[in-house]
């Protein structure tokens, strides 16, 4: 019985084909599938993982943390899972004068799907420079009684000295 009820959920999340994707900011494809969530939020210096070094925050016009997921959904819009990067910084319109509270993690929503790890990272770009960008790759599969499909979506983000910044998201 607990075989069937697997293989039943493994049979519903198939509704979503292996090779949907979204173009990074196009919201979700025809079916659902892939799309893009992110977000913004401006830090106080009392914020947790705030940098306490004074010459960057006297240095700095603000910091916030950013992040973006990559969100993959069946037929229904209905999330499966989400990957997720967030990354702090601090600036002062010409460059960026500190990083800090990066974080990636994964949400999981269906019983079938598990996340099997972290499986890259990358970065260009440090404080003190116009431009930091950082990239990060998850595993996630799909299994009942047998594995039958894996997905490895990664999510990049690019801070930048006057406050602004970029993301892409992908993988199938």
């Amino acid at each position: 019985m607990k075989g069937l009820i697997a293989l039943a959920f493994a049979a519903a999340a198939l509704l979503v084909p292996s090779t949907a994707w979204a173009a990074p900011n196009a919201g979700p494809t025809s079916g659902g599938f892939y799309d893009i969530e992110v977000g913004e939020m401006v830090d106080p210096p009392e914020a947790d993982g705030f940098p306490t070094d004074v010459v960057d925050i006297e240095l700095a016009r603000g910091c916030k943390r950013v992040w973006a997921a990559r969100v993959y959904r069946n037929l229904f819009g209905v999330a499966l899972w989400r990957y997720f990067q967030q990354q702090g910084f601090c600036y002062n319109g010409t460059r960026i004068t500190s990083l800090y509270d990066w974080r990636r993690w994964a949400e999981v929503y269906a019983p079938v799907w598990d996340f099997v790890g972290h499986i890259g990272r990358a970065t260009v770009g440090r404080a003190g420079t116009w431009h930091y960008g950082t990239w990060t790759q998850g595993k996630f599969k799909l299994c009942a009684q047998v594995c039958i499909d894996t997905k490895l979506p990664w999510v990049d983000i690019d801070v930048y000295g006057n406050g602004g910044w970029s993301h892409k998201t992908g993988g199938t």
